[in-house]
């Protein structure tokens, strides 16, 4: 699909965000269709693809906010981020209940009336969300920016002031704009380096007392969720780059923020099932079945942290940039 898009180094940089936006709200639509059809995969299948297309819209958006119209700007990444969050938590069930499914032949059995429960709050969930990609908000939201992404004329709206306030101009290229927008891919990672200690780093008076073991969880929780949606933005960023002309190869970095990714993905699904488990639990506390499954789950959370502690050293300030640049360079070569 990257040939629907063509970038050049010499086009203004709004006119860039414009191709991008335009690719990516097209996007949106084939995935809110999707999210309609009546075919359960087919519909699960869409609720992801819509949230990776609103993600790559903000990708975008975020890159190329010095180069577009304020105004214009704050009302799009607002549409954007309302549309995301309301799939957010369908998309988490989803995920839930395929973990649940896999496990249906194994020796785990949970109790019946739970899943049904599970699947009848993802339906009341899936009708909702059908709902709002086929509400008069939602069409309307989407011919506004099929307009405003479409046309000549339309597009003005977006752009900048040619001219700033003290009369400096403001005709920018991709060229000039390429090096900022792949410096921020970086430096959105890069803040997370002391943050997130390895398990085995803590210190001895966090690791050796429950108390401050489960506060420190509680906050690396929600550092590594935030961690999880900038290596998102910072891959998806870096992946328009191949829309450039001339630019065909895939950098080594894209696999490996990729990979870093889907590392942070496996815990963080394995974090939803272990909440999930949990709140049952607490009514259930004898349901033996129930606590087996969720030490297996919670073993597996380990796991894909202990993985991540791994794999997140690699991801040092220098290693990042120099990629980063290197990407670079190989545009402009």
């Amino acid at each position: 699909m990257k040939d629907q898009v063509l970038l050049t180094l010499d086009m203004p940089a709004a006119e860039a965000a414009r191709l991008l936006l335009r690719h990516y709200l097209s996007q949106t639509r084939t995935a809110a269709e999707a999210i309609r059809s009546k075919d359960d995969q087919v519909s699960v299948d869409g609720v992801h693809d819509f949230r990776v297309a609103m993600r790559r819209s903000l990708s975008v958006l975020d890159s190329f906010r010095p180069w577009l119209d304020g105004s214009w700007h704050k009302k799009y990444a607002k549409g954007c981020y309302s549309w995301l969050r309301s799939m957010r938590k369908l998309r988490d069930l989803d995920v839930l209940a395929a973990r649940l499914n896999a496990e249906q032949d194994s020796q785990i059995q949970l109790d019946s009336k739970w899943l049904k429960k599970l699947n009848k709050q993802r339906g009341e969930l899936r009708s909702q969300c059908q709902e709002a990609v086929s509400s008069k908000t939602f069409l309307k939201w989407m011919a506004e920016h099929v307009a405003a992404l479409s046309s000549e004329k339309a597009m003005r709206q977006m752009y900048g002031p040619m001219c700033g306030k003290t009369g400096e101009l403001q005709l920018y290229t991709l060229s000039d704009c390429l090096p900022a927008i792949v410096y921020q891919a970086g430096t959105s990672l890069t803040v997370y380096r002391q943050a997130l200690p390895p398990l085995s780093k803590l210190p001895p008076e966090i690791s050796e007392n429950p108390e401050m073991l489960s506060g420190w969880d509680d906050h690396s929780t929600e550092l590594m969720h935030k961690l999880r949606i900038s290596v998102k933005q910072s891959r998806y960023i870096l992946e328009n780059l191949l829309f450039i002309k001339g630019f065909s190869r895939q950098p080594g970095l894209l696999a490996e923020l990729k990979q870093l990714q889907t590392c942070l993905g496996d815990w963080h699904d394995a974090l939803k099932a272990c909440e999930w488990g949990w709140e049952i639990a607490k009514k259930h506390p004898d349901h033996q079945p129930l606590l087996t499954w969720l030490s297996k789950t919670q073993a597996e959370k380990l796991a894909a942290r202990e993985h991540f502690d791994k794999t997140w050293p690699r991801f040092d300030m220098n290693q990042i940039h120099q990629q980063s640049v290197k990407m670079l360079n190989s545009v402009y070569q």
